[in-house]
């Protein structure tokens, strides 16, 4: 999936699920979203809790059915808050095309820029350090003898 910035971007209903799956795992309670407006992280599962539909998953601030949740464009601060995707100021970067053509607007994967899967980053730094330790051994001298130094004079 490309970099998710600003500008909005267009998936297949097939990508976007292969995409959540691939950042959050094949539970999707667990899959989460960023609202555009506020901030707030949220999940599936967070939206179940709240009681709204599924439809309003990743299109609409979760907030929206948690009541005491900030008005969207006008309290700062902290959300999650109001914003309906729907409204009049439509701000969700991902346009959803689905199998049907029918496309949906949604919020952005809340880790928008991940790492593709590869090596941990411990792990490539366990192999940089392999590699420096080759590096250093290939310099050591040949010698079977200890090499002279301040606390090993040579006899």
């Amino acid at each position: 999936m490309p970099k998710q910035t600003e500008q909005l971007t267009r998936i297949t209903k097939a990508e976007w699920h292969a995409e959540a799956e691939r950042r959050f795992g094949k539970d999707p309670m667990k899959w989460k979203w960023i609202c555009p407006i506020c901030k707030h992280v949220q999940s599936m599962q967070d939206y179940k809790d709240a009681g709204a539909e599924t439809e309003n998953v990743a299109f609409s601030c979760v907030g929206r059915w948690i009541e005491g949740s900030k008005e969207a464009f006008k309290t700062k601060g902290k959300g999650p808050c109001t914003y309906a995707g729907g409204g009049l100021f439509r701000l969700n970067p991902i346009t959803v095309v689905g199998e049907d053509g029918k496309e949906i607007t949604a919020f952005a994967f809340a880790d928008p820029d991940p790492k593709p899967l590869s090596l941990s980053e411990g792990a490539t730094k366990d192999i940089q350090d392999a590699e420096d330790r080759k590096v250093l051994k290939s310099i050591e001298p040949k010698s079977e003898e200890t090499p002279p130094c301040p606390t090993n004079p040579p006899s």
